[in-house]
């Protein structure tokens, strides 16, 4: 066992020397690769695992969800996969030296070692995957009230291309400055708004922009009512927004449900044990 071990260690160390110091001769001109500037911006964790991270995004790492995630976030796959790859070679190290401390056998030590190294790599994406959540569902409140200003403004008087400019003004956020950049391409590209919106809901992967984009295409084509349908979308996000929010605090509840009882029983021994030990003692 000991022997199987030691030769899977040494061929994964193999693995990863090899990836470190060979040329990305098939790195494709797709990839996006990042610069140094995008590293100063980043975490100590990226920094340390810059030199894996090239080599290793041209295995096609991260996946595409992941790559989907990191596109709402603004992020850069390599810095991302630097980062996660300096977390995972802490994990594996990190067992080794509590084997230094605490003696445990060699067998179980690799074991442990590859097991905190999976679920560190994993922890790194389950928090981009967490904080895109979070950039959609705050996404979604803007485009609530990107929409509830555009219709504003169309029932003053204002033609649709100007309302959806001048609602695009209202806000700092991410998702303002995405409105405000894909409005920017189609007026300088002269391509419709609806094309571009659509766009721009499928990076995002917010289902309510493709909506919006079908909505301005069947107005600019058919002449449909935009200002009644753009009030119904809005209507309809702030009702999922409270749907969601609701379901959130349901199942809060329902977690404290057990910590709650716990230490409801906890007190229960509590008060309950000197008085039950000193009926004992009395018989």
């Amino acid at each position: 066992m000991v022997v199987m071990l030691a030769g899977a260690l040494f061929g994964a160390g193999l693995m990863v020397g090899w990836l470190a110091f060979r040329l990305p001769a098939e790195a494709s001109a797709t990839c996006e690769l990042a610069d140094d500037t995008m590293y100063a911006d980043a975490e100590w964790l990226a920094r340390m695992g810059r030199p894996l991270a090239r080599k290793l995004i041209v295995l096609g790492l991260p996946r595409d969800s992941i790559r989907r995630d990191l596109v709402v976030l603004d992020r850069v796959p390599e810095v991302h996969l630097a980062a996660q790859t300096a977390a995972t070679l802490a994990g594996f190290l990190l067992s080794w030296l509590l084997q230094s401390v605490l003696d445990f056998s060699l067998p179980f030590t690799g074991f442990l070692s590859i097991a905190v190294a999976g679920v560190f790599w994993y922890l790194v994406d389950a928090d981009a995957t967490a904080k895109a959540a979070e950039a959609r569902a705050d996404a979604l409140a803007d485009l609530s009230v990107f929409l509830d200003v555009t219709v504003n403004a169309l029932a003053a008087g204002t033609g649709v291309e100007q309302a959806l400019g001048g609602a695009s003004e209202i806000g700092d956020s991410p998702a303002f400055e995405r409105l405000r950049h894909a409005l920017d391409v189609a007026f300088l590209s002269r391509l419709p708004i609806h094309q571009v919106f659509a766009e721009l809901g499928t990076t995002l992967g917010l289902a309510e922009i493709t909506d919006l984009a079908a909505s301005l295409q069947l107005a600019g084509a058919e002449g449909a009512k935009i200002r009644t349908s753009l009030a119904a979308k809005a209507e309809a996000i702030r009702a999922k927004i409270l749907a969601d929010e609701e379901a959130e605090a349901a199942a809060t509840t329902e977690r404290m449900t057990v910590p709650i009882a716990l230490l409801m029983t906890g007190f229960l021994v509590l008060i309950g044990y000197p008085a039950m030990a000193s009926a004992l003692s009395a018989l």
